[in-house]
């Protein structure tokens, strides 16, 4: 039962569940954020948080910059380096970097400035960019959805940590944009950027290589990352050879690095709840993968007709699919119910409500799973359950239909559907 009814004048009703749900995803984000700067961001004594992740990033950037990048993968100079960036005497654990050599190129201007300022500048291009996704993938009201979703618990955790995941949610609202006005090479060549980010390529890859449809798609996303490794080999030299090895150890250490508890993977899952067996979360990740793949295919056979449903599951399967998925990178689930909206208007409400729903276990999987480790030492990171339950719901719902009768008007109040 909807708490407020819907007008003619565009108000977008909310049933009581919902409101739950929002006020439990929100609020208490909202409290962090103020408690974070009530706190002098962490006890760094910097006007900006500076999080750890761009620190990381700040650091890949000083050492191109300095022709070093034979260091990018060398932990113990890394972290060496990393004091000498950021004029710290630690390094929080786990602080290595994990991104292709490419992407430390792109971070070179960035190191040239001062950390606060650099800081500064990428978290406002992040935001920007979160809105130009929204407005890619249909939104209209882009400012409210914008604030609405930094304010979202993985929101919160992109901006706290400096990650550079609103681009990255960019990128794929680009390649939606593309594929809606019935240009997939071009989709593809965008998805392609994903190359500085390549566990989001995971879902895509499959799609196209299930879908004949879109192998022109994937050709053109190998073009534009095979672009994107040869534009940075002047300044990355060799290192791209060391670059699987390394990402395969940072994976590992990362997951067990004692302060990084937003493991949302189902490696992760397992390292939290069985510490100290990276070969049980192994063979339990690698058989979570297979499955997921084994879903996404059935997903297809039953939805080829619509690409913007087999987009949103694409995006569904990498979050689960790769090994290294972080609370933060449910941000880009947004592109999904997002696509799921313009395929589906009539359905607004199973989208509103499981986009909510995933919001609140985000948060509060994540606070529990600190509280659980610190008293026991291990942790049942349930948000990765709730994941796959979501995905099977909302399959559940397209199979069935809409649940409830909407007002189609209303239903684009907030969205405008994409072409097809």
């Amino acid at each position: 039962m909807a708490i407020n009814n819907a007008s003619r004048s565009g108000s977008l009703a909310l049933t009581r569940l919902q409101i739950a749900f929002l006020v439990l995803a929100v609020v208490p984000v909202l409290s962090a954020a103020v408690g974070r700067v009530a706190a002098g961001w962490s006890g760094t004594g910097t006007v900006a948080p500076v999080g750890d992740d761009f620190s990381v990033f700040y650091t890949a950037g000083a050492l191109i910059g300095e022709r070093s990048p034979d260091l990018l993968y060398d932990t113990d100079q890394f972290r060496a380096a990393y004091k000498s960036s950021l004029g710290t005497a630690s390094v929080p654990a786990g602080s290595m970097f994990g991104n292709p050599p490419a992407f430390a190129v792109v971070m070179v201007p960035f190191a040239l400035l001062p950390v606060e300022t650099a800081w500064f500048i990428w978290i406002g291009l992040g935001v920007a960019a979160l809105a130009l996704a929204l407005r890619a993938l249909g939104a209209r009201r882009v400012i409210p959805l914008t604030i609405i979703l930094m304010a979202s618990a993985p929101g919160w955790y992109v901006i706290d940590s400096g990650q550079s995941t609103f681009l990255w949610l960019a990128v794929i609202a680009g390649a939606f944009a593309a594929f809606g006005r019935g240009r997939p090479v071009l989709g593809g060549a965008i998805t392609g950027l994903l190359v500085f980010k390549p566990p989001l390529l995971i879902g895509f890859v499959l799609w196209w290589v299930i879908d004949r449809r879109m192998r022109r798609a994937l050709i053109a996303a190998g073009l534009t990352g095979a672009i994107a490794v040869l534009a940075s080999l002047p300044f990355t030299q060799s290192v791209w050879v060391d670059y699987p090895q390394a990402v395969f150890g940072f994976a590992t250490e990362h997951r067990s690095a004692p302060g990084h508890l937003g493991q949302f993977s189902p490696w992760g899952f397992v390292d939290l709840l069985v510490p100290g067996h990276p070969g049980v979360s192994a063979v339990f990740g690698t058989a979570a993968s297979l499955l997921g793949v084994a879903a996404f295919w059935r997903y297809y056979s039953k939805h080829k007709a619509d690409w913007r449903l087999l987009f949103a599951g694409a995006v569904f399967a990498t979050v689960w699919i790769s090994p290294h998925t972080l609370a933060y990178d449910w941000i880009v689930l947004a592109s999904a119910f997002l696509a799921l909206w313009a395929a589906r208007p009539d359905q607004q409400t199973s989208w509103l409500t499981a986009a909510l729903f995933l919001s609140a276990v985000c948060f509060w999987s994540v606070q529990t799973t600190i509280l659980t480790v610190e008293a026991a030492g291990w942790a049942l990171q349930y948000a990765v359950l709730a994941l796959p339950a979501t995905a099977w719901w909302l399959s559940r719902s397209l199979d069935a239909g809409p649940s409830i009768v909407v007002d189609r008007e209303l239903a684009t109040t907030l969205l405008e559907p994409a072409a097809g």
